[in-house]
């Protein structure tokens, strides 16, 4: 039986992490133990802690580094806490795992001769929320038909396909690889961190994705989107998917506001640094293949989502020049000054 320890980064999720956790006791691949880097500490994620049937370990950071950080420290405790594990799962504190997923993972894995391996993830609705970037061209036009699992598995079959990038949601990872390249950065404040530490695997190793499982991620406030925009997002690119991700019903294209409102500013700021550092990664990170070529999908979006105004131009400008031109992730000074320009702004 293989040791396998989980790495899950949270913040302010009690609720989710508990349904996790949860999750993570009924898997029929029992887990060796479980790191947990808590972002917001309270006390409630020991009390949680405690109820796991493996050794859990919680590291406390109430700086909120963001998941990149967060995934880095809990990995660097799982090496040194349970130095014969022989696979790290990272994991978000809003998916939901079944009891057969980490078997199947670890199954398609070994049989696609794989050093990592990710599954589709889907939302509330049971459409694919994001999917793994096929390295084969063909696939990656047949996963963007797909608006379902079941869909996926009927037009790309049941064989692990290699992927180029993955979200870091649900992301097993083996020793091998593990050691292969450097832990998840720490200078991408969040959003893009999780694929520069994919595409590193994957150029590293071999990293495949499975159709066979498909693990569903509910943030909080989870918003079910119509059939048009659920259509639209069957034909985009996990990269571009993930702008949609910002766990908030602001996010919403029905709900759109002013940017410094006080409901959509957090969605905003995502937004933003999801823009700077796609724009890094697609010019400057040497793993990136074809990214570019999504870049312009969401900087649309981003300006139908917050508005055609000169605050919102100015701050996509901003998010390009830094990435894409000066070569700098979100998490650095010129990311953080945006951010700070932008919620010092008043509502107009």
């Amino acid at each position: 039986m293989p040791s396998i320890v989980a790495a899950i980064v949270t913040h302010k999720r009690p609720a989710e992490l508990r349904r996790l956790l949860k999750g993570l006791a009924a898997s029929e691949l029992p887990l060796t133990g479980c790191v947990i880097s808590d972002h917001a500490p309270d006390g409630l994620t020991h009390g949680l802690a405690r109820a796991t049937p493996w050794e859990t370990v919680v590291l406390e950071d109430p700086s909120n580094p963001g998941p990149g950080a967060g995934w880095a420290n809990a990995a660097r405790q799982a090496l040194v806490q349970f130095p014969d594990l022989e696979a790290l799962w990272y994991l978000d504190d809003d998916v939901v795992i079944s009891a057969t997923d980490l078997g199947l993972l670890w199954q398609e894995m070994e049989r696609g001769q794989a050093g990592a391996i990710a599954p589709l993830l889907e939302g509330a609705d049971e459409h694919l929320w994001a999917f793994p970037e096929p390295v084969d061209r063909v696939a990656r036009q047949k996963i963007r038909e797909a608006r379902t699992a079941g869909e996926a598995r009927k037009l790309l079959g049941a064989e692990p396909l290699p992927f180029c990038w993955c979200t870091g949601a649900c992301f097993l990872v083996s020793r091998t690889a593990l050691d292969s390249t450097p832990l998840h950065r720490t200078d991408f404040w969040m959003l893009g961190e999780d694929l520069e530490y994919s595409m590193r695997i994957a150029a590293k190793n071999r990293a495949v994705f499975t159709c066979l499982v498909a693990v569903p991620h509910l943030p909080p406030k989870n918003i079910k989107e119509d059939l048009t925009q659920r259509t639209q997002r069957g034909r985009e690119t996990n990269a571009e998917m993930e702008a949609y991700d910002l766990e908030s019903a602001a996010d919403h294209p029905s709900n759109i506001q002013h940017p410094t409102s006080k409901i959509n500013q957090a969605s905003y700021l995502k937004f933003c640094s999801l823009l700077q550092n796609l724009s890094y990664l697609s010019f400057h990170a040497e793993e990136s293949r074809h990214m570019k070529s999504y870049l312009p999908g969401n900087f649309r979006r981003f300006l139908r989502t917050h508005g055609l105004r000169w605050q919102t131009l100015q701050d996509a400008l901003s998010c390009l020049w830094h990435g894409a031109v000066r070569g700098r992730p979100a998490g650095g000074r010129a990311g953080h000054s945006l951010r700070q320009r932008a919620s010092n702004r008043k509502a107009s």
